[in-house]
């Protein structure tokens, strides 16, 4: 009786531990989706490069050492003439065939890996001049963005908003899947170590202010500015930079105007 007893005793204790890690591996699995700042090193020393879809659900492929002329090894991988100017917002979603080569950051996240060399340099320059930048998000999967958005969705459902509304209001701050930038590798989340909060408040700050003066450098532009909603679609982010090559980028930042207006402007 007392083997029993014994055994009884042990078999409630493990069920009420049983429970206790489920809901651990559940927090686990729902906090898995957010974005940590990720601390770009002075040196990149990954070179691992992951081709994928974003639209489609496919296996990721990785090379250890990729082919030295990328650029050439296949048509799928050869970049658009006008790469680093394709347009991606809510009434222009990527193409369901996009592909990107990406390049892993050493803190962790990738990006397109024909902007890694640049967004180093911006990041190690400005560290010589006393501004610590973080990259807090790079490059985001479909699946990623979806999670992102439904829970923008539910978070203005739960002050009120009817479905339509709350779907709305959402995507002037999270994209729809399938029309972020983020699926691209060219655009990078940017704070400080001193304000790791993506909100307006990081405007005012002293990275914020480099990042203005000195981004276009490096080919980047504060892809969402004040006062451009109504046509980016995407309410004001002082923390969003977008690559679009050093000489569109220093246009767009000098006249003070958004990507979009840059492109409209160009086409006549």
């Amino acid at each position: 009786m007392k083997k029993v007893h014994i055994e009884a005793v042990l078999l409630v204790m493990m069920l009420t531990i049983f429970p206790l890690e489920v809901c651990r591996n559940v927090y686990a699995a729902e906090d898995s989706t957010i974005i940590l700042p990720q601390l770009i090193l002075p040196s990149i020393q990954s070179n691992i490069i992951s081709f994928s879809e974003p639209l489609k659900k496919q296996e990721t492929q990785t090379y250890q050492n990729p082919p030295s002329n990328m650029e050439s090894t296949s048509d799928t991988e050869k970049p658009n003439p006008s790469w680093n100017m394709i347009l991606v917002n809510e009434w222009n979603p990527l193409p369901k065939d996009f592909t990107v080569a990406l390049v892993s950051l050493p803190g962790g996240g990738q990006v397109d890996y024909r902007i890694q060399g640049s967004l180093t340099q911006m990041i190690q320059d400005a560290a010589v001049q006393g501004v610590n930048l973080i990259v807090s998000s790079s490059y985001r999967s479909v699946d990623d963005q979806n999670t992102l958005y439904q829970r923008k969705v539910h978070n203005y459902q739960n002050y009120g908003l009817t479905l339509e509304d709350a779907q709305e209001q959402a995507r002037q701050w999270v994209a729809r899947p399938g029309r972020s930038e983020h699926h691209t590798g060219l655009a990078v989340d940017i704070t400080t170590l001193s304000y790791q909060v993506l909100d307006s408040g990081f405007a005012e700050t002293a990275a914020a202010g480099w990042l203005l003066e000195h981004s276009a450098d490096y080919g980047f532009i504060l892809r969402y500015p004040e006062g451009k909603t109504e046509i980016t679609g995407v309410c004001w982010e002082p923390w969003h930079f977008r690559y679009v090559g050093e000489e569109a980028a220093k246009q767009i930042m000098q006249d003070g105007i958004c990507f979009e207006e840059y492109l409209e402007k160009s086409r006549k």
